[in-house]
C-alpha cells in the first residue's frame, strides 16, 4: 500500500515555538521597563489628584467663612429687642465689634479674590455675606438713633440712660441736642418771652422738667417663651400663677 509521506516539518515547529518565546520575553521587558506603571503607582497617583482637588476645593471656599450663625442670630436678637422696647437699651458693644471684625477680614478676602477669575464664585458668596451683615448693623444702629433722636433730652438727663449708649451714640446725642436748641432759640424762642424760652419748662412755674419726652414705659409688651418656666405668678401677691411652657406667648406690662 501506497500512501502519502507526512509533509510536516519538525524544524518549522521549533522556529516557531522559538519566535513565540521572544514576543512573550519582549512583552515582559516593557511591561517592566523604566515607563511602565503598576496598578499601584496608578491607584497612589489617582489618590494623590483627588487629595490635591479637595484642598483646592478648601482654598476656593470655606462654608464656616460664611455660615456666621451665632453672630447673624444675636444681632437679628438685638434688633428685634431693641424695636420691642419703648426705652433704649445696653449698647452691644462686643456683638457689634466683633461683627465689624468679620466684615473687615471677609473685605479682604474679597479683595485678595478679585484677581483671580477662577475665584469669582467664592468672591461673590463672600460679598453676599457682607452685605447681609452690613444690613443686620446699619439695622441696629438705625433703631437705637431713632430712639436718641426722640428721646435725647431724658437720655442726657439719666445717668443711667447715658451708660447705655456707645461713645459715639452719646456724642451724636449731645449734638443732636444743641443743634436742635439752637435752631429753636434762633427761630421761635428769642421772640418769646423770658418765661417762656427754656427748652425743658413750658414756664418758670412748672414743677420739673415737663417739656422733656421720656419712653411711655406703661406700655404693654409681647413675650415668647424660649423655655419651660414652670409655674410663674403673673400678679404681685402671688396668688394667680400660670404654667408657662416653651412656644407660650403672653401679653405683659412693662410697668411690673
Amino acid at each position: 500500500m501506497s500512501g502519502q509521506e507526512d509533509s510536516h516539518n519538525p524544524e518549522d515547529d521549533t522556529a516557531e515555538r522559538e519566535t513565540w518565546e521572544e514576543e512573550l520575553v519582549n512583552s515582559t521587558n516593557n511591561s517592566t521597563g523604566p515607563n511602565a506603571r503598576s496598578h499601584t503607582d496608578i491607584g497612589e497617583e489617582e489618590g494623590e489628584e483627588e487629595e490635591e482637588e479637595r484642598e483646592d476645593e478648601a482654598d476656593v471656599l470655606d462654608p464656616s467663612d460664611l455660615v456666621e450663625t451665632d453672630l447673624f442670630q444675636g444681632l437679628a436678637n438685638g434688633i428685634r429687642r431693641e424695636r420691642g422696647t419703648p426705652d433704649l437699651l445696653p449698647f452691644l458693644a462686643a456683638l457689634v465689634a466683633e461683627v465689624s471684625s468679620k466684615i473687615e477680614e471677609q473685605t479682604a478676602l474679597v479683595s485678595a479674590l478679585s484677581g483671580d477669575p477662577l475665584q469669582d464664585s467664592a468672591r461673590q458668596c463672600y460679598e453676599l455675606n457682607i452685605r447681609r451683615f452690613r444690613f443686620l448693623l446699619a439695622s441696629y444702629h438705625r433703631s437705637r438713633i431713632a430712639k436718641i433722636d426722640r428721646y435725647g433730652a431724658a437720655i442726657l438727663d439719666s445717668s443711667e440712660l447715658q451708660q447705655r449708649c456707645s461713645h459715639p451714640e452719646l456724642k451724636y446725642c449731645i449734638g443732636q441736642f444743641v443743634s436742635k436748641g439752637r435752631c429753636l432759640k434762633d427761630v421761635v424762642l428769642k421772640r418769646l418771652p423770658t418765661e417762656l424760652q427754656s427748652l425743658t419748662q413750658q414756664s418758670q412755674l412748672s414743677p420739673g422738667m415737663d417739656m422733656v419726652g421720656t419712653p411711655p414705659l406703661d406700655g404693654y409688651v409681647f413675650v415668647k417663651l424660649l423655655r419651660d418656666a414652670g409655674h410663674v405668678p403673673v400678679e404681685d401677691s402671688g396668688s394667680n400663677m400660670v404654667l408657662m411652657e416653651a412656644g407660650d406667648i403672653y401679653v405683659k406690662s412693662t410697668v411690673t
